[in-house]
């Protein structure tokens, strides 16, 4: 007989259930989920006497998978870690829901708060939103097909071979092929207008004829004028401007790229600004939080070089500022707490170098 078996429960008093569990009342469903939860332990007490709870878990995992999360990786840990630093830095909403559109449709919103306690439930759902508008392909998009209206492109084909638009060139001839595969010889066209006069002189024909109704879009229109060939008259006048602005095709892209450069190195120090500008603030916050927590034996340090008290012009370089017309000096500041009070020494130290090694 085993140790456990004054613990059995009296599986002899449970009567079986007669039809559905729904239809006993709360107080029976109770009883028989302790009568079932007591006999599962049972059971793991003889199955894995040592590790019963562990035994039951993995038991319940294997018969209900959907009920028992996945567990996350360390390297899961890792990426969601930085996606909140990358978070934190984002300049406005919109970067930093393009930043966490990266795991949102793979995590929970419990999940997220974890490593980005601040995140409301409208910022996760937004970026939500827009994963399923960048990973949208091209087949879930919705294409609006419209049929051509036979009649509306009957009157722009009649309207472009008027010979207001259109004349015939007499002296060349030109072969074309039918749908029937017959080859015919018409005359070669000129069309004396551009495409797109030829656009606005037919939306300007429809309005005073009343027939905007038989408008179409430019880009169909003008895949009829492509499809119709047809020669263009130019006009040969100002030949000499359109040389001079040739030639001076290379002085733009000279000039072109070095505004792109200085773009470049502008970009570059507004950014090492904005590193600077954080540095300071973080140094600066470091070094109050260490003289606010001194005590007594302590001493906090800082040593730097200065500038001179007074320039020798009214305009001088860095090296006439910095050394060339003074004596170089470094400064010692201490900071200390004496007797319960702040105190604070500074030395002034004067080094009487070459003036040109100290400005290097």
């Amino acid at each position: 007989m085993h140790q456990g078996d004054h613990q059995r429960p009296p599986l002899s008093k449970i009567r079986p259930c007669e039809g559905d569990d729904i239809s006993l009342t709360e107080r029976s469903q109770r009883y028989k989920l302790n009568a079932a939860q007591k006999f599962m332990d049972l059971i793991a007490g003889y199955m894995a006497p040592h590790e019963g709870k562990e035994f039951l878990r993995k038991t319940c995992q294997k018969m209900f998978p959907d009920a028992f999360p996945k567990p996350r990786s360390e390297k899961f840990g890792f990426i969601m870690e930085s996606l909140a630093e990358r978070w934190l830095e984002s300049e406005n909403k919109v970067e930093a829901r393009i930043v966490l559109s990266v795991v949102t449709p793979h995590v929970t919103f419990g999940e997220m708060l974890n490593y980005i306690p601040d995140l409301s439930d409208h910022q996760f759902r937004m970026s939500r939103k827009v994963a399923r508008h960048i990973t949208r392909t091209d087949e879930d998009q919705e294409h609006h097909r419209e049929s051509y209206h036979k009649d509306r492109v009957d009157l722009f084909i009649r309207f472009i071979t008027d010979p207001i638009i259109m004349i015939g060139l007499h002296y060349s001839r030109v072969r074309t092929r039918l749908s029937t595969k017959e080859t015919i010889e018409i005359l070669n066209v000129l069309r004396l207008h551009r495409k797109s006069e030829v656009i606005r002189l037919y939306y300007k024909f429809l309005k005073e004829s009343n027939l905007e109704n038989m408008k179409l879009s430019r880009s169909t229109l003008f895949r009829i004028l492509d499809a119709c060939a047809a020669k263009e008259r130019k006009s040969v006048k100002c030949l000499d401007s359109y040389v001079a602005l040739g030639m001076e095709i290379p002085e733009i892209v000279i000039i072109a790229e070095q505004e792109y450069h200085d773009v470049k190195k502008a970009i570059a120090n507004i950014e090492a600004f904005r590193r600077h500008q954080l540095r300071a603030a973080r140094s600066e916050r470091h070094r109050i939080d260490l003289i606010n927590n001194l005590v007594e034996d302590e001493a906090f340090v800082l040593m730097d070089w200065i500038q001179k008290w007074l320039p020798a012009f009214s305009r001088e370089t860095q090296a006439q500022y910095f050394g060339k017309k003074q004596i170089s000096w470094h400064c010692t500041d201490v900071s200390t707490v004496l007797d319960g009070k702040k105190v604070h020494h500074s030395f002034i130290h004067v080094m009487e170098e070459d003036s040109q090694v100290i400005t290097e």
